[in-house]
């Protein structure tokens, strides 16, 4: 099987795109139906989604002509400060120069795949985006979308009316482009190797206007196998009890390979599922309106008596009885 990086995306990287098709009059339930991101919370900002899975949705959105242009959809609906706490973090920085160090260090934060650098070269400098996977027409996609990303965090520093010297693209054609920028006013490099923006090095000590208070800490994201599937467990909507086999289709490794490398990380698949069950088990009862039947199902049970069974195991009582407790406490 093909080496995998087990590359994951947070969810915000979606939302413009989700609310493009909600514009341009799709239904998400229907559209989303036909491709695997329906096992996945895709609308919620809290949410992981499997690279592949992303890939999919482009790549078939794309086939329906849904939306011809989506980094212009992207770009449409997008602000910095949609990307959860990375992105107020970023809105916060005092100057471009933060914003894009910042950027380097902590895109991990945001995407697993792809590699930021600036390049001071005397009077100019150079942001570029690089991809660390094999080029596909998804990956074209989602580098599309990058630079949309990119080009926000510059206008939210030095201004709407802003333009680079120089713009970078793997295309024959930049078309897609047009509706984003005045393609006609800028220096386009077609068929170049990145996706990159050339500018003025002085723009870098321009100040950012959109700060109002210090900055904030950042949550750390998964990089180790083991927090990434367990994130990806939580992402899935109620209902699902995921198999191994279906993390070896998302990652495009061998299911051998998953638990080797879970093993060197101290755990295994089961696991992980068991702890996520449980977590969610113990939000679930926390809900009184929910019947412990309802909350077997949301959990993905195939009855009750399995799920009461999994819980005695977990606490040592049963979910009614653990609600009980629960309501002498609060008492």
């Amino acid at each position: 099987m093909k080496k995998s990086n087990f590359y994951i995306y947070n969810q915000p990287i979606l939302n413009p795109l989700l609310t493009g098709l909600r514009e341009s009059g799709a239904s998400l339930e229907r559209l989303t139906l036909k491709y695997k991101i329906k096992m996945f919370k895709y609308e919620s900002p809290d949410a992981y989604l499997p690279m592949s899975i992303v890939y999919e949705f482009f790549k078939n959105i794309k086939g329906d002509q849904v939306v011809n242009n989506m980094a212009a959809a992207f770009y449409k609906d997008f602000e910095i400060s949609d990307l959860g706490e990375y992105g107020k973090f970023l809105t916060e920085c005092p100057d471009l120069l933060t914003v894009l160090l910042e950027g380097i260090k902590n895109n991990y934060l945001f995407q697993t795949n792809s590699i930021m650098n600036l390049e001071v070269l005397g009077a100019t400098a150079r942001f570029t985006n690089i991809h660390i996977e094999s080029e596909s027409e998804e990956s074209r996609i989602a580098e599309r979308i990058e630079l949309a990303m990119i080009l926000n965090a510059f206008w939210m520093i030095l201004g709407k009316d802003w333009i680079p010297l120089k713009i970078e693209i793997k295309d024959d054609t930049a078309e897609w482009l047009d509706d984003i920028l005045p393609v006609d006013k800028i220096n386009i490099q077609r068929k170049s190797p990145y996706y990159a923006l050339v500018f003025e090095t002085e723009r870098l000590l321009q100040k950012n206007k959109s700060k109002t208070k210090e900055l904030i800490p950042l949550s750390s994201f998964p990089t180790k196998l083991t927090d990434k599937i367990y994130h990806l467990l939580f992402s899935f909507k109620d209902g699902n009890i995921p198999m191994l086999s279906d993390f070896s289709n998302f990652f495009n490794v061998s299911e051998r390979t998953l638990i080797r490398c879970l093993h060197t990380e101290g755990t295994k698949y089961s696991s992980l599922v068991q702890r996520c069950l449980f977590s969610k088990s113990l939000k679930l009862l926390s809900n009184n309106n929910l019947t412990v039947l309802e909350t077997s199902q949301k959990l993905g049970y195939s009855n009750a008596p399995n799920f009461i069974r999994a819980f005695k195991k977990w606490t040592n009582t049963s979910p009614n009885a653990y609600r009980l407790q629960k309501f002498h406490l609060v008492l």
